[in-house]
């Protein structure tokens, strides 16, 4: 009995022994003193309860066991376990299938995507989300089948899936600015909680100025710039974003209201290819993405998302800030740290304004808070801004909550603010909710949960002829130019409008694949009947169904612009513009006009709050100064109003000094 307290002593050693060489060690040595625990309990006992096989003599069935008899497979990092999986999908947001499947490929594949998890099922499948669903575990052994890729590992089964969480990075997952509602709130979220803390707060308060939101400073080959520009839309404590502007490898779009996109100032029909950029439609947003992979989105209203892989994390500057993993970005442009300024975000933000013309004041300001108590009880009524209160029991949006408050507050919040700010335009009310609405639900997708919101009575979705409502539509749906695109997909899915069967997308409608347009080379579509311009304005042509039932690109006719005009864009297209100081059609005939000065006079000042018309350009027949108050506006002849209105500049046609 003496001899009892040394063999738990010896069997505490080979316990802590076992447990300091398992992350290291396939094969379990065993010491000298062991072999009396072992004569005591026996080789196969002592192995197994260290959660190793016993491979005496079967060693050929554990690959890297060599001559061991006790030996140990390294645990995979992040392994999570065996799960049941269905047609449903416990990981639903993004799929690669391929040949040469490992669980590392699996893992950097999701974790490059910005996913939490990653799980690899039937030797080749891989299936990344952020949210497990229907976890129903299952028996180890239901997991073994071979990786395609390396068969010494193992990928799930037959409807068996083996979770991992997703390779860990500085900035998990791609770096996910939104920019939505209220613009002057520019609401900048990576999409990941880990690195919720390292955004530009909200609250910079930008009115009717372009703002820098965010441009990779580094490599040349990936290197993009954003731009948007905001306009008020009856009130001036709230601005909305307008238009989004994109550099990509020298090249500008612009997308513009009601899903209007141009491309170097040309107006282009959707879908669009060129070697480094891609433009669709797909359920109601317009998809702009790279061969780089960022990712950027723009609801043709007043939403707008940028998606960045999270390898360009620290090398992104601009008003979103970066995504470094350092909490230093209450900065100005400039790196000045202002976090313990009372005004930081306004300084912030007037760091980041795109000046235009002459102007030498920006209007950044910091508006009171436009909520009374009675307006606050009625903005969190359950037909407005109640639906997305994260205290609400009964909101829609309470298992998004559950997964992020944070970020659902911040979304309640900015809803209740621009409900009280818009509460004497009860026309646009409805509006403003649904769009937050739409907002949180996009996000709460990102974060894969699936959220069912809209009714009859709550932000009910309308879809146009030929379209169809859905919450999951493809993130490359079928168009004219591939009627395939949906099976080889890899963007995420949205809600939206989607075509009905046997109708397909032809810009941003849905037309019968049978009317389908023409489909050039140059990756550029054209819908019948449309017509394009050549860049020296010389020959015009349509695109024209023929007998056979293609269509194809046919010149309507040859022109020359007149000699005192010049082959400009105009309206999104090349056409013969008068040169300054004389009017007409600019080909066969440019006279020389007289000037004219106009002076108005204004009763009532807050006309000039009226919202105007984005895509108002004209060529003016005479020249035009307008007197308001002691500013002057000079309009020339024969040059176009505000023709770069939704550009980076201001147009030069537009001079504007002050009086003194």
């Amino acid at each position: 009995m003496e001899a009892r307290p040394a063999v738990f002593l010896l069997l505490l050693v080979t316990v802590l022994q076992a447990v300091a060489a398992s992350s290291k060690w396939k094969c379990y040595h065993y010491t000298v003193a062991n072999k009396l625990v072992m004569i005591i309990f026996g080789e196969k006992a002592i192995c197994e309860k260290h959660g190793r096989k016993f491979t005496k003599g079967i060693n050929n069935n554990y690959p890297g066991c060599g001559t061991c008899w006790c030996c140990q497979k390294p645990k995979e990092s992040g392994y999570i376990g065996c799960y049941q999986d269905d047609s449903t999908r416990i990981l639903h947001k993004q799929v690669l299938k391929d040949k040469g499947m490992t669980v590392e490929k699996c893992k950097q594949f999701c974790g490059i995507k910005g996913f939490k998890f990653a799980g690899v099922e039937y030797g080749y499948e891989c299936f990344c989300g952020n949210v497990l669903r229907k976890c129903r575990k299952r028996k180890e052994s239901d997991c073994k089948m071979p990786c395609s890729g390396n068969r010494r590992q193992t990928c799930g089964g037959p409807w068996r899936i083996s979770i991992y969480t997703g390779t860990p990075s500085d900035c998990k997952g791609n770096v996910t600015y939104m920019v939505h509602a209220k613009e002057e709130d520019v609401d900048v979220k990576e999409d990941t909680q880990e690195m919720a803390s390292t955004f530009v707060p909200k609250a910079v308060h930008v009115q009717r100025v372009a703002i820098h939101i965010t441009e990779l400073s580094t490599d040349n080959r990936c290197r993009f710039h954003v731009q948007v520009k905001n306009e008020n839309r009856g009130n001036t404590q709230v601005s909305f974003t307008r238009s989004v502007h994109v550099v990509v490898r020298q090249t500008k779009i612009d997308l513009l209201k009601n899903n209007v996109v141009k491309v170097d100032g040309i107006k282009i029909y959707l879908p669009y290819k060129t070697r480094y950029f891609s433009i669709i439609y797909s359920g109601r947003y317009v998809r702009l993405k790279t061969t780089c992979k960022v990712l950027i989105t723009w609801d043709g209203n007043s939403a707008v998302t940028i998606s960045v892989p999270s390898q360009f994390s620290r090398n992104l500057i601009g008003l979103c800030g970066n995504c470094n993993g350092i909490k230093d970005d209450f900065r100005t442009k400039d790196g000045l740290d202002v976090r313990t300024k009372p005004d930081k975000f306004t300084l912030i933000g007037e760091s980041y304004l795109i000046r235009e013309g002459t102007s030498k004041k920006c209007g950044v300001t910091t508006p009171p808070d436009p909520c009374t108590s009675a307006l606050r009880n009625k903005a969190n009524g359950n037909s407005a801004c109640g639906q997305l209160n994260p205290a609400n029991p009964s909101s829609s949006f309470k298992d998004c909550s559950q997964v992020d408050t944070a970020l659902v507050q911040d979304i309640y919040n900015t809803c209740v603010y621009d409900y009280c700010a818009y509460s004497d335009h009860p026309d646009i009310l409805n509006t403003i909710v649904c769009e937050a609405a739409e907002g949180l639900e996009e996000r709460c997708e990102n974060m894969g949960v699936s959220i069912s919101w809209r009714t009859k009575q709550f932000c009910p979705f309308i879809c146009e002829g030929n379209m169809e409502y859905s919450s999951a539509v493809s993130g490359c749906p079928a168009t004219c130019v591939d009627i395939h695109a949906p099976n080889t997909c890899k963007l995420p899915r949205s809600e939206g409008c989607q075509c009905k069967k046997g109708f397909v997308l032809s810009d941003i409608e849905c037309i019968p694949i049978a009317q389908c347009g023409c489909k050039l080379s140059s990756g550029e579509y054209f819908p019948i009947d449309t017509e394009t311009t050549s860049r020296d304005c010389g020959t015009v042509s349509r695109c024209v169904a023929t007998k056979s039932g293609d269509a194809n690109m046919q010149v309507i006719r040859r022109q020359k612009c007149n000699r005192n005009a010049q082959c400009k864009i105009l309206n999104g297209v090349y056409d013969c513009v008068c040169e300054e100081g004389f009017k007409g059609d600019g080909i066969k005939q440019c006279k020389a006009s007289d000037s004219t000065k106009y002076t108005v006079g204004l009763e009532n000042p807050r006309i000039l709050d009226t919202p105007y018309d984005a895509f108002a350009e004209f060529v003016l027949d005479k020249d035009i100064e307008i007197s308001i108050d002691e500013m002057k506006l000079a309009l020339g002849f024969g040059k176009t109003g505000d023709e770069n209105l939704d550009g980076f500049e201001s147009s030069p046609s537009l001079k504007q000094r002050q009086e003194r």
